[in-house]
């Protein structure tokens, strides 16, 4: 269904027709006039083997009027990755940027990711369905709203925060690169995605970008429990409500003596309850998404503009990477993910590390907390 209407009745768009309110403002409109407010989201697919690895999320930037999408493949090494910049228009349900498309099957179930045709050879049409369930929290307490909603009273938090939620899935469909289909199951293939709104710096190129060095995102889902962050997200239908809290105590890190990049990490975890978890990250080969193809941080490779900056025109970039260079990979260095082989206690499976590169290293070389080499 598209909501989409005349440009006459702006403000408004389509959906205010519906009884969905919350403040005195057409649901376009935001509730703050800062030009960093933002919303998005997120979507990655790993294999079990280290072969295809697909990343890829949209912006939406209301007081700008901008919006943009990427997607990012890597396969075996290989990486590609288009990206859209667009105007957001009246139609906030519009997910499509060009030749990349989002599209609500069921709420917190299932997905459905399109990449069309396009000059730079890969293509997908992908069917994601969560397997955690996503819980609301809100600003950098993260705090999470129980079965009932709510937050604690005085702790409501600001714009500036940021609030989402997030969950983990499998997917399943095709991926097509240079003419080569191949097929997704969701026996062989995970992910994580989230979704956040709110205001952060750097959108637009407006402000100085938060970065923090110390950076150790994981993404990492287990059959009865998982990782996000500092959340312990639980299956769908589980018992208890909401998530778990889990703490980042130590990090012991290794890294390629001659670039610098995160090779394996052992990272210890703490829940609410005292338990430790004790993750081992093995980085698989070369399968890293270099976010700054897809407009995260202050530049892109191809000085196409960051998050919510606008390049005159509705335009789509692109372009081809061979990671097995080291030249390539520090030219791309800055926030990545890497495809990561999962171990804690006697189960294996596969999820992300995130940081930003080269400057984890530094963290250990510093004797920051925390922070130490892997013998």
């Amino acid at each position: 269904m598209s909501f989409e209407v005349s440009a006459e009745f702006a403000p408004m768009s389509g959906i205010d027709e519906y009884l969905i309110h919350n403040t005195s403002l057409p649901q376009r409109m935001m509730s703050t006039s800062d030009p960093c407010a933002y919303e998005r989201i997120w979507f990655t697919a790993q294999d079990k083997t280290g072969d295809l690895f697909i990343v890829c999320g949209l912006g939406f930037y209301p007081n700008l009027d901008t919006a943009d999408g990427y997607a990012i493949v890597n396969y075996r090494g290989k990486m590609t990755y288009v990206r859209y910049h667009r105007r957001l228009g009246l139609d906030r349900t519009n997910m499509r940027f060009g030749p990349i498309d989002w599209q609500i099957v069921a709420p917190f179930k299932t997905w459905k990711l399109t990449l069309g045709e396009n000059p730079y050879g890969i293509r997908y049409e992908l069917y994601w369905h969560d397997t955690k369930r996503a819980v609301f929290s809100g600003g950098s307490s993260g705090l999470s709203l129980g079965a009932a909603g709510g937050f604690p009273a005085g702790k409501i938090p600001s714009i500036r925060e940021g609030v989402g939620y997030e969950t983990f899935g499998v997917v399943e469909g095709w991926a097509e690169i240079d003419g080569k289909r191949h097929r997704l199951s969701t026996s062989r293939f995970n992910g994580s995605r989230d979704h956040h709104w709110g205001s952060k710096e750097g959108v637009g190129g407006i402000g100085e970008r938060f970065f923090r060095a110390e950076h150790c995102g994981q993404w990492v889902e287990f059959k009865d429990w998982s990782i996000w962050g500092s959340k312990n997200l639980r299956p769908i239908g589980h018992e208890l409500p909401g998530a778990g809290r889990f703490t980042t105590t130590n990090k012991r890190l290794k890294f390629d003596a001659n670039t610098n990049e995160f090779r394996e990490g052992f990272i210890t975890n703490v829940d609410e309850k005292g338990n430790t978890k004790e993750l081992h990250f093995r980085r698989l080969g070369f399968q890293t998404a270099y976010l700054r193809c897809g407009g995260y941080g202050h530049s892109t490779p191809d000085d196409g503009g960051c998050h919510g900056s606008y390049p005159g025109e509705d335009k789509l970039f692109g372009g081809h990477f061979d990671l097995s260079k080291a030249a390539v990979r520090k030219k791309l260095g800055s926030i990545v993910d890497h495809h990561c082989e999962v171990s804690c206690e006697t189960e294996t499976t596969f999820g992300i590390f995130e940081c930003f590169e080269p400057y984890l290293k530094t963290m250990c070389e510093q004797n920051k907390p925390g922070f130490y080499f892997l013998k």
